[in-house]
């Protein structure tokens, strides 16, 4: 598998880890996008709030492994683009394994927060194959050492809506910078949509739809992307 390939690849079943391990305990935690090390690493990150803040549990590399960071419960997983791709739901529940981290049946209903994941993971993964790349990146570009930190105005302003609109809970229950509330899904770089960890997504017509009454009417992500966004469909 070439590097492009696994690049393009990485995006989608890195969502799809994150979002079904969030699913699992959905109040429990957040999902952050971190660039450590300078930036040389493009990692997704699942986080528990904590009353000292947000400690990390699993950490997915987009350009590396999979690495847990839970006291006593420490492990690394290379090559895990092809383990996902082989059997994704075999490699969530090993991960969780490891955790410790127990799967409810049936799973805890989808807060707005979930929705809001998992829309995005169910979005890319219909853009496997396509010839356009698409990702969803947040709101607030995390890194340390030479790579600027901060909140991306320049998608913001592309979805005047946002500043309309009271920052999510999530910013205000955890003292949070509200850009990390915020999830952009581009296509070759350009924002497309803007979502919110409320639940919301944000069209670049000025509109604002929210997904938990479209998920009562459908019970299906898959609908809720055709209703929220045919014409962007990959």
């Amino acid at each position: 598998m070439n590097m492009n390939t696994l690049v393009r690849l990485a995006e989608p079943l890195s969502w799809r880890i994150v979002t079904e391990l969030f699913r699992r305990s959905p109040d429990q935690f957040i999902v952050r996008e971190l660039h450590p090390s300078g930036g040389q690493y493009d990692c997704l990150e699942l986080a528990e709030f904590t009353s000292q803040g947000t400690e990390s549990w699993v950490m997915v590399n987009r350009n590396g492994s999979v690495t847990l960071f839970r006291p006593g419960k420490d492990r690394t997983w290379q090559n895990w683009v092809e383990r996902t791709l082989s059997d994704p739901v075999r490699f969530v529940d090993e991960v969780a394994r490891s955790l410790a981290l127990v799967s409810p049946q049936p799973l805890p209903s989808s807060t707005p927060h979930t929705l809001m994941l998992r829309f995005i993971a169910e979005f890319l993964t219909v853009s496997i194959g396509r010839p356009n790349f698409w990702q969803c990146r947040n709101g607030f570009r995390d890194s340390s050492g030479y790579e600027r930190s901060g909140k991306r105005n320049e998608w913001f302003e592309q979805f005047p809506e946002i500043f309309n609109i009271e920052p999510p809970k999530l910013s205000r229950d955890w003292k949070l910078e509200p850009a990390y509330c915020y999830w952009f899904l581009l296509k070759d770089d350009v924002p497309e949509l803007g979502l919110d960890t409320d639940g919301r997504v944000y069209r670049k017509d000025g509109q604002v739809i929210e997904l938990a009454p479209l998920y009562k009417q459908h019970r299906k992500i898959w609908s809720l992307i055709v209703a929220v966004a045919a014409d962007l469909i990959p």
